[in-house]
């Protein structure tokens, strides 16, 4: 496929981006907060950056757009992986199973 290899690649990657975007902005929106970052109690991460409340918001906000940013795209793709093997019913589904392997 011509079109969607290149678009499923970038969606793919898109994902990944967000995801990091996302834990990227958590560490800094924590931190702006005043606070420390723990992970669960098994250790902590210390304040790195000066406790600043107008950027708090400012960063909650971008936050929050790329959580819904996310959302939408996960789903987006969850709906099409469907749409591959109910609608157009190619293997696209089965290769992305974990095991399938890849072809081509």
């Amino acid at each position: 496929n011509a079109v969607t290899a290149p678009l499923s690649r970038f969606v793919h990657w898109l994902l990944y981006g967000l995801l990091a975007l996302q834990v990227g902005l958590g560490f800094v929106l924590r931190w702006f907060q005043g606070e420390a970052f723990s992970f669960f109690g098994l250790f902590e991460i210390p304040q790195l950056l000066a406790s600043n409340r107008g950027l708090e918001h400012t960063v909650e906000n971008f936050h929050n757009l790329a959580a819904w940013a996310l959302i939408y795209l996960a789903g987006g793709h969850a709906l099409m992986a469907l749409a591959h093997r109910y609608v157009f019913k190619d293997d696209v589904l089965k290769r992305m199973l974990i095991g399938a392997g890849r072809t081509g």
